[in-house]
């Protein structure tokens, strides 16, 4: 994939080319700035050192084919400990109830924070911590959701947010996460455990690395002493869809 037949100075190349590989794959070259030009993910600074046997242009980056299976998981994402940062525009936090017995009644929150610890190396090391704003329910209907925050239902005068933090993390690889934790709501601390399948991870740009978890799973808002409305109103069980999309620098 680091090998093009042919001798390729940069007045061939031009200001954006692709060049087949021995790979197989396409190599794509463009200027970026006056004297910048980019291979893929590398930055092309050393030019035209001429061999005997052709040509070699110097990137500062390996350039890994598509859908290379050559690096192995700990090469790839890095190894060791790392942290990430919720990015709370590219994550959602979801809960589904059952409405009067008959339908499905969705809603979310859009403001929460955290963050995630991956280690490849040591699944136990993982964790997960959350802070949810309560007050940021979205049903789609103000009413309802001003509803939802009077002492029936979320209570958020007294009680603004809710919280998750792992108190183990176990798995055969980060790919999925079993996850067992402490969920505040209400002022009442209950365990949950969740199974946290990895949607992908990967460069963002040039300085940044990304990764994704989503988990889907059953709490009973009873056991949080919100009854109002059980069973007729509302049922008991609420699904939560937890997708995070989390950042940490390069």
């Amino acid at each position: 994939y680091h090998l093009a037949e042919g001798r390729w100075t940069l007045a061939r190349f031009g200001t954006r080319a692709r060049v087949t590989s021995l790979e197989g794959s396409d190599l794509a070259l463009r200027q970026v700035g006056d004297d910048r030009y980019i291979v893929d993910v590398g930055n092309l600074v050393e030019r035209a050192i001429a061999c005997t046997n052709g040509m070699i242009q110097v990137v500062d980056e390996l350039l890994v084919p598509p859908g290379s299976t050559l690096l192995s998981e700990a090469a790839r994402f890095g190894g060791g400990r790392h942290t990430y940062q919720v990015d709370m525009g590219h994550s959602a936090i979801l809960f589904r109830v059952v409405h009067t017995g008959v339908g499905a009644q969705w809603g979310s929150f859009r403001a929460f924070k955290g963050n995630l610890v991956v280690d490849a190396d040591d699944i136990s090391k993982c964790a997960v911590v959350l802070a949810v704003d309560a007050r940021s329910i979205d049903t789609g209907n103000r009413s309802r959701d001003d509803y939802l925050a009077t002492a029936d239902f979320f209570d958020t005068d007294v009680h603004p947010g809710i919280t998750f933090k792992s108190t183990e993390v176990t798995g055969e690889s980060i790919d999925r996460l079993e996850v067992t934790g402490e969920l505040n709501m209400l002022g009442v601390v209950r365990p949950v455990s969740f199974v946290a399948e990895k949607v992908g991870e990967g460069r963002f740009g040039k300085s940044t690395y990304k990764i994704g978890y989503e988990a889907v799973f059953t709490i009973k808002r009873s056991d949080f002493g919100m009854t109002y409305g059980i069973p007729g109103v509302a049922g008991d069980e609420v699904r939560l869809t937890i997708a995070l999309e989390a950042d940490r620098p390069l």
